[in-house]
């Protein structure tokens, strides 16, 4: 890819690059751009197959608030799934924090700004929010599950039910749920 920047740097066209290293005019130009555009971090997950051309050329062209759009519309495509889609957010959050060139200024080390108040009160503020939702979604599966509980206490019951189970050859129950009715059996007592 670096060579193919040094050809573009010594004037050659994308087309006469393409014929040259026998690559489709498509890749050289892809490569062109984000070497144009300083952009090593995505040529580098693009060289090792971390996300497609595609996705880093629309990435390298959006804005910084409209790079998660580019994402979606990866998904969407689906040219990102799973942990491609995580790795590509990953590269992304880095790039922003450390900028798009690979290499780092150890000469000149600036201090961390202080924290102003502000900002640890609103950190801490996010922090406590995230914590409320964690709460609400545990809460919410607890009363879920002890729902499902009930009920199937209920239908094991009814002796009509247990019929039809042990007829259809569902005699047992898992154990965690066995384990379970009868944890809640020997509360309720």
């Amino acid at each position: 890819m670096q060579d193919i920047g040094a050809m573009n740097g010594r004037g050659h066209s994308v087309p006469e690059i393409a014929r040259m290293t026998g690559l489709s005019a498509e890749y050289v130009y892809a490569v062109v751009r984000l070497i144009d555009k300083g952009e090593e971090r995505l040529l580098r997950a693009v060289d090792t197959g971390q996300i497609p051309f595609s996705v880093a050329l629309e990435i390298a062209d959006a804005e910084d608030h409209d790079i998660q759009a580019a994402l979606q519309s990866a998904y969407e495509k689906k040219l990102l799934r799973g942990k491609k889609l995580m790795l590509a957010k990953r590269i992304v959050e880095v790039r922003r924090q450390r900028g798009k060139t690979l290499k780092y200024n150890t000469t000149t080390r600036t201090k961390p700004r202080p924290i102003s108040s502000e900002a640890l009160l609103k950190a801490f503020q996010d922090d406590v929010d995230r914590k409320r939702i964690l709460i609400r979604r545990a809460e919410a599966a607890k009363a879920r599950l002890t729902f499902v509980t009930e009920a199937i206490r209920k239908l094991l019951a009814d002796a009509q039910f247990t019929g039809i189970l042990e007829e259809e050859g569902f005699a047992s129950l898992p154990e965690a749920l066995v384990a379970r009715l009868q944890k809640e059996r020997g509360l309720s007592r």
